[in-house]
């Protein structure tokens, strides 16, 4: 959507600016909701913890990125997951009821702003099932390896930087970050791969495939 289309759908929506300092909680687990947040300013992560199975899964959002458009669609009226401001942070919140009230023929700005919604959440559930996918590879080598394997057929180069920190792809995969860390010392000991930061650099693509 265009600057000028953003600023006709929010005169047509109920709409709240709220400011978190780092740290906070935003919302928790199982805590009535029926807004959709959107990241202006700041960072901030969705956490839930499966007791059955004790592991916590997590996803960090970043500025523009938005949570609880899952609810829109399945008509729940609480979050699965806890919102953490992970730094001061600002958020955009529209009232579900008014999504659902203002999408008629007659409203453009309504009609594709919930075409963006669906494509968003199309697009989340499928990274959603690719998370999932890595967690039931029980060796954290060989998560780690399909993971760079992933990278390097989307990108088709052997040098690629991925949008994730450190941190974040320990998240994204479900291991702690020490436990990543020593798995990525020891494929560059091994010369397999070589990294900086964020970038990746696959030396042997014929050991990567077969761990």
């Amino acid at each position: 959507m265009t600057p000028k289309e953003i600023n006709a759908l929010l005169l047509e929506l109920s709409t709240t600016i709220k400011h978190y300092e780092q740290g906070s909680y935003i919302c928790t687990q199982n805590q009535d909701f029926n807004k959709i947040g959107i990241v202006l300013k700041g960072k901030v992560m969705c956490s839930r913890t499966c007791l059955c199975h004790n592991a916590t899964f997590s996803h960090i959002l970043k500025i523009y990125e938005s949570f609880g458009e899952d609810l829109v669609c399945a008509g729940h009226d609480s979050l699965p997951y806890d919102v953490i401001a992970l730094e001061n942070t600002t958020l955009l919140f529209i009232k579900v009821k008014d999504l659902l009230l203002l999408g008629h023929p007659y409203s453009p700005y309504i009609n594709k702003f919930l075409i963006n919604l669906l494509s968003l959440i199309a697009n989340r559930h499928l990274i959603s099932t690719e998370q999932i996918e890595y967690t039931r590879i029980p060796s954290l080598k060989r998560r780690v390896a399909a993971f760079l394997l992933n990278q390097y057929e989307q990108t088709g180069q052997l040098l690629f930087t991925t949008s994730l920190s450190r941190c974040e792809m320990a998240s994204y995969l479900s291991v702690t970050r020490p436990a990543l860390s020593k798995v990525l010392s020891e494929l560059k000991k091994e010369e397999i791969i070589d990294y900086y930061k964020d970038s990746f650099k696959i030396q042997n693509l014929d050991k990567l495939m077969q761990l």
